[in-house]
């Protein structure tokens, strides 16, 4: 098996990198597959070696980086496809895998599909689809460029608006594109139905999208946090990157919203740090802290280790994302700890927390809609042990893996019987033209397939 990822999660501590990353070592330790891990590499991550793009991690079995710097973010294209290609192509012809299991295109380009099914023309290729990039060009969120709108549908015209220096037929020039390469796929997979109907409301054909839900391996539970006499349970976590589409703004709003309404024991707690963002989104944050008047702290990034301190001093998470999200591993982390989550109601979020049951919804991008939540969250003093009865159970690296080894292996046995019959010789002409000229064509053309085949496979 091969795992492919964008990142590795030692260098961007992302939830597809760690999903990717967690099937891949699942695989390799657990079960004792002949599993190897790829991922991009951006020059700020990684310093180039002499006359290679691939690297081993040291230290790390059967790991191994592509270094990309070139990657053209609108047609999602790999502008040095020499370097990037060639490295990539021996590395596939060197391990020959039987299913490549892709967790994304970004820094590779998405002409890494022709290109795997190019090397490995027997192998299974399978995507699973963690974002809205094959759609989107805001960063892949699907939200109206500069503003908060959320976007339901993409389109030449609908992107065009939101990028008018951009002409309406480039956008459908690069759907047409990225959906040429997807076609060299054998499976989509995708974590939540949500993403699903997006990929079949974007043209991919039903029967080519399965879900399944991601699941990893997580820490042993943290215990709940023991109140002193007469304290309520105030202690609010936001985890993960700090980023606008990610919403500590309007957490932090309706932090002062509560603080105004004298409601003046809460506390939140930001895990997470600001990075590739603006100067002017940073002084925002600090700016919105400082108000808060010590009730609220960005405390920073933090390890996958360090997750169980970082919670043990919260009761509650909040997840008050501004875009749909997919199917967040935030919301698996705040589950598993006994943590219950309140989350915007929409998209990934609202299909994975059940209002009521087993967290709180709120109004997308709306402060005073929150404040209202964690009030409530704060108030009722049944709430939490009710939603913490009623969490749903997470699922570990070894489920997860199960489920798509199930989908490996029904697509193998698919591709069989289609290789069987490219493989099969022809029935032999009869009359004059069987032998002569047309068999000596014939002998060529085996001679020119195999040299293609021990060959380097054309760059994309």
């Amino acid at each position: 098996m091969l795992v492919v990822a964008h990142n590795h999660p030692d260098f961007h501590p992302g939830g597809t990198e760690f999903v990717a990353h967690g099937l891949f070592r699942h695989w390799r330790d657990a079960a004792g597959r002949d599993a190897h891990f790829v991922a991009s590499a951006s020059p700020e991550q990684r310093l180039s070696n002499p006359g290679t793009v691939l690297q081993a991690l040291p230290g790390r079995r059967a790991e191994y980086l592509v270094r990309v710097g070139q990657y053209d973010w609108f047609h999602h294209l790999q502008r040095d496809k020499i370097a990037v290609y060639s490295e990539l192509g021996e590395l596939l012809r060197t391990i020959r895998p039987d299913v490549v299991h892709l967790h994304h295109f970004l820094g590779f380009g998405s002409e890494i599909l022709p290109f795997v099914r190019r090397c490995l023309p027997d192998a299974v290729v399978v995507l699973t689809v963690h974002d809205f990039y094959f759609a989107c060009h805001h960063d892949g969120i699907m939200v109206k460029f500069d503003s908060t709108r959320l976007c339901h549908r993409s389109g030449a015209d609908a992107c065009h608006g939101c990028f008018p220096q951009i002409p309406a037929g480039s956008f459908k020039l690069r759907e047409l594109n990225i959906k040429h390469h997807l076609a060299a796929l054998d499976h989509l997979v995708a974590p939540s139905t949500l993403m699903r109907d997006r990929l079949i409301d974007w043209g991919i054909a039903p029967d080519r999208v399965s879900v399944i839900r991601n699941g990893r391996d997580l820490d042993p539970r943290v215990p709940a946090r023991r109140l002193r006499n007469g304290e309520r349970r105030t202690r609010f976590a936001i985890l993960g990157n700090v980023s606008p589409a990610k919403g500590q703004k309007v957490a932090l709003q309706a932090v002062r919203l509560l603080l105004a309404d004298g409601f003046r024991d809460v506390e939140l707690a930001i895990h997470g740090a600001p990075h590739f963002q603006t100067d002017d989104f940073k002084a925002d944050i600090n700016g919105l802290i400082a108000s808060c008047d010590g009730h609220a702290r960005l405390l920073g990034g933090y390890d996958q280790g360090d997750l169980p301190d970082r919670l043990a001093g919260a009761d509650w998470t909040v997840m008050p994302s501004m875009w749909w999200e997919n199917a967040p591993l935030v919301l698996d982390e705040a589950f598993h700890h006994g943590r219950p989550p309140i989350c915007s109601a929409v998209g990934g979020m609202a299909e994975r927390v059940r209002d009521g049951v087993d967290g709180l919804h709120f109004t997308v991008g709306d402060p005073r809609a929150l404040a209202d939540r964690m009030r409530e969250a704060v108030e009722d003093a049944s709430l939490w042990e009710n939603l913490r009865g009623q969490a749903p159970d997470t699922r570990d690296a070894a489920a997860c893996a199960a489920e798509y080894e199930s989908l490996f292996d029904s697509l193998a046995s698919a591709r069989r019987p289609v290789m069987a019959m490219a493989s099969a010789p022809s029935a032999p002409s009869s009359g004059p033209s069987a032998g002569g000229a047309s068999s000596a064509s014939a002998r060529g053309s085996r001679r020119a397939g195999r040299t293609r085949r021990a060959s380097t496979p054309p760059v994309p």
